[in-house]
């Protein structure tokens, strides 16, 4: 339960934040020509080298250190961008890049979180543990949008942009206490032994 609160927290923040990527690009005059190339073939290699890097971090530095330490890196990159966008002070080429910077981000989360997701999962009954978690992960991604459309357009981007890093910024605040027992017990951390011999 520990650990669906902080996914609730930190998911909406990161999801509400990625969500309007698209759209601000849009609106800041880039063709969408170089959207698709940007969060097609880009987004692709950018969120893969992301993605490896993730696991990398996730094996040196461990679970909640790497969450916490990501999440960190989402908050200051969606404040550094509100901070622009409410000052007039962006440019396109400025956005583009903290759009990617940003996405490389969200991919390395992604791994940690699932990670953590992973280790939450009674090994008896993993797939529909992870499953579940996972469903609500979606649905956390739906509803964020949803949000985030709505205060995006009465708000403005900067706002918004700002919104997403306060709930990452929380959900910094209470990952090492949510986190540290969140994982199943000890006698339960390891694979049964016939599926490690494999």
């Amino acid at each position: 339960m520990r650990g669906l609160i902080f996914l609730l927290v930190y998911q909406l923040g990161l999801r509400a934040g990625s969500s309007m990527t698209g759209p601000y690009l849009v609106d800041k005059g880039v063709s969408l020509d170089l959207i698709g190339i940007i969060r097609g073939a880009g987004g692709a290699a950018a969120g893969f080298l992301a993605a490896v890097f993730g696991a990398v971090l996730v094996q040196k530095a461990g679970i909640v250190r790497s969450i916490t330490l990501l999440a960190a890196l989402n908050a200051g990159v969606l404040l550094l961008l509100a901070g622009l966008e409410m000052s007039g002070r962006v440019s396109t080429t400025t956005a583009i890049v903290l759009l990617i910077v940003q996405s490389a981000a969200v991919a390395m989360s992604f791994v940690a979180v699932y990670a953590a997701m992973m280790n939450w999962c009674n090994p008896h009954q993993a797939a529909t543990d992870f499953a579940v978690l996972q469903s609500i992960d979606a649905v956390l991604a739906i509803a964020a949008a949803s949000v985030a459309g709505v205060l995006g357009q009465t708000f403005g981007y900067g706002w918004i942009f700002c919104f997403a890093a306060f709930l990452i910024a929380g959900a910094l605040f209470i990952a090492p206490r949510l986190l540290a027992g969140a994982g199943p017990k000890p006698s339960h951390s390891q694979l049964p032994e016939e599926v490690l011999q494999k």
